[in-house]
């Protein structure tokens, strides 16, 4: 990179590659979800401040929305977020046919991604 130039699209490795961005990102669809919701699905794990740090994150990256539904805050993928979303399903086709080691739970067409939280009997 050249000095004192700004790639995003490194920044957007680097977000991705932070703890909890992948696991959010992976919950917020087109369906409304609160703060709230995204805690109680990563077990209350992470910590509001961080939730909230990566959430800006992925905001300025424009991979979900924050918006004011019914007096209530929610979040949102974007047309942005879902094209990402096609993306690293993409990668993980890649991923299964070039065989790496993947839980069985993983390498159907709709990963919940429950085994990355223990939440599976799969090991």
């Amino acid at each position: 990179m050249i000095k004192g130039k700004k790639c995003e699209l490194i920044e957007l490795y680097y977000l991705l590659g932070k703890k909890w961005t992948i696991e959010l990102f992976h919950y917020i669809t087109d369906e409304p979800i609160s703060f709230n919701e995204l805690r109680r699905l990563t077990c209350d794990i992470i910590s509001p401040i961080l939730l909230s740090r990566r959430l800006k994150e992925m905001i300025n990256f424009k991979l979900i929305k924050k918006r004011n539904l019914n007096k209530r805050i929610v979040y949102e993928i974007t047309n942005e977020g879902k094209e990402m979303k096609d993306i690293m399903h993409n990668l993980k086709r890649w991923a299964v046919k070039n065989d790496y080691e993947l839980p069985s739970v993983c390498k159907k067409d709709e990963c919940h991604c429950d085994y990355v939280f223990g939440r599976t009997d799969e090991k």
